[in-house]
């Protein structure tokens, strides 16, 4: 966005569990509610949500949630409905945003896929990315001591995210970095 955007695009995270892909077959990691029951799950958003406020003093600029659980019912309702009440995106479910999850280093089952994380990998993202709004998903970070699946790559993301030939990528075809923050704006 030309001039930039006013303040910062913070989205909620909705965190059900989750789930680790061992030997063939998925196991829990760990269980905030159970997945398959709405009270609890709609409780749960409910408690989400207001931390947030408390600790962000106003609403989320975007939703999504861990390990893609909003794809899923109950919470695919739940959170529908939610990103409706708020009017902001809902990760893969508003026409506004396109999203792509290409930049991710795992397969569909848990196992590493490095050559999904470097910079050429990056590069070719983003020269495939259309026009108009694109969430990029992406973890990067130093985590070592985080306790999740996707904890290796979070490394390797920060090293494709900084690599000077991903910017001069984003600036010879003219990406504007934005954030949901923007698209809020746009809407007004």
């Amino acid at each position: 966005m030309p001039g930039g955007c006013r303040g910062l695009s913070t989205g909620l995270h909705i965190d059900l569990g989750e789930w680790t892909c061992h030997e063939g077959a998925w196991r829990s990691l760990y269980l905030v509610v159970p997945v398959d029951d709405p009270a609890a799950v709609k409780d749960e958003v409910g408690r989400q949500l207001l931390r947030f406020r408390e600790l962000m003093g106003r609403n989320p600029t975007h939703l999504d949630s861990h390990q893609h659980q909003h794809r899923r019912e109950p919470a695919a309702s739940i959170l529908g409905a939610l990103a409706r009440d708020l009017g902001v995106p809902l990760r893969e479910c508003d026409a506004r945003v396109h999203y792509t999850g290409a930049f991710y280093g795992q397969t569909a089952d848990g196992k590493p896929w490095p050559e999904a994380i470097t910079q050429s990998a990056l590069v070719r993202t983003l020269e495939a990315l259309p026009l108009g709004f694109t969430e990029l998903r992406c973890h990067p970070g130093y985590a070592e001591d985080l306790e999740t699946m996707y904890r290796h790559e979070r490394a390797r993301e920060v090293a494709a995210l900084c690599d000077p030939r991903v910017r001069q990528t984003i600036e010879r075809m003219q990406v504007q970095l934005a954030s949901f923050a923007c698209l809020a704006e746009e809407r007004s």
